[in-house]
């Protein structure tokens, strides 16, 4: 019996530290990892690789990620994405693209159940 196939999640964020961290608790929880460090490079990877689930920092040095978001929807991404926002003067925050949004300091047992249940989800048939 072979092993199930491990779901690949996108990090967009210009947080370096962050990012190695994820990847690293991510990989450990079985998923592989891209990243990206701002919206430009981010938008490019998940429409080349169409990862299982993107995981988007609403702050980037490029943009908003809610921007990006936008972008990746008009031209017709519809895999899950997850945005983090490091705002807590926001913390009704919406998008109406976005599957699911978290805040920072982001609780790592909640953003796997997260990214778990948005990978299983997938992209619409």
């Amino acid at each position: 019996m072979s092993a199930p196939a491990r779901k690949t999640v996108l990090v967009i964020d210009d947080d370096r530290d962050f990012r190695e961290a994820l990847e690293a608790a991510l990989d450990h929880e079985g998923f592989d990892v891209l990243h990206a460090a701002n919206a430009r490079d981010g938008v490019t990877l998940a429409l080349a690789e169409l990862p299982d689930v993107v995981l988007l920092d609403h702050g980037l040095p490029d943009g908003r990620g809610t921007d990006a978001l936008t972008e990746l929807r008009a031209r017709g991404f519809e895999r899950p994405v997850v945005i983090l926002s490091g705002s807590a003067d926001r913390p009704g925050l919406r998008h109406p693209g976005a599957d699911h949004v978290l805040h920072k300091p982001v609780d790592y047992d909640q953003l796997c159940a997260v990214l778990k249940a948005a990978s299983e989800r997938g992209a619409p048939p």
